[in-house]
C-alpha cells in the first residue's frame, strides 16, 4: 500500500485548487500514479494481522496502515497531508484462471480536502497477471 505515496505531491496541489475539474483532474492523476508504480511482479510483503506500518515524511504527509484481517486479507491506511487527508480500504479477493490470477480490489478511498471543504471517493479497478506459468509476466488494469 505504501506505493500510493509517490503522488503526494498531487494531492498537495488540490488543496491550492479553485477549478473543480482541475482538482478532479488532479485526483484521476493520482489514481494514475496508483497504478503505473502497480508493477511488482514478486509476492508483496505478507504482514500479520494487527500489523500496523508508518511512514512519516516530515512537513509533508503521515501515513499508517493496519492490516485487519488475513484470511481474507484486507488492510485499511490513512494518509494525512498538510490541508487534505485520506482513507484507503483494500480488500483482495483473487481467482485462478490457468496461466493468469486476477486480483478483484474491494474497498473505497476517500479523500477529503479539509481547506476547500471538497470530497472525494472511488473503488480500485480490477488487476490481472498474465503469463504467471509460463512466459513473460505483465499486469493489465481494467474495470
Amino acid at each position: 500500500m505504501a506505493e500510493t505515496l509517490q503522488g503526494v505531491p498531487l494531492l498537495d496541489q488540490i488543496t491550492d485548487c479553485e477549478d473543480p475539474f482541475l482538482c478532479l483532474a488532479y485526483v484521476v492523476a493520482f489514481n494514475a500514479v496508483l497504478y503505473s508504480v502497480g508493477t511488482r511482479t514478486r509476492k508483496p510483503f505478507n504482514p500479520i494481522l494487527g500489523e500496523t506500518m508508518e511512514v512519516v515524511e516530515e512537513g509533508s504527509y503521515r501515513y499508517l496502515a493496519e492490516q485487519v484481517s488475513h484470511h481474507p486479507p484486507i488492510s485499511v491506511g490513512r494518509i494525512e497531508g498538510k490541508n487534505w487527508w485520506m482513507l484507503l480500504e483494500t480488500g483482495v479477493k483473487s481467482k485462478f484462471w490457468g496461466n493468469s490470477l486476477e486480483m478483484i480490489i474491494e474497498g473505497p478511498n476517500h479523500l477529503h480536502d479539509t481547506k476547500g471543504n471538497r470530497h472525494w471517493t472511488w473503488n480500485h479497478l480490477n488487476s490481472i497477471a498474465n503469463n504467471i506459468l509460463i512466459g513473460g509476466v505483465f499486469i493489465d488494469h481494467y474495470g
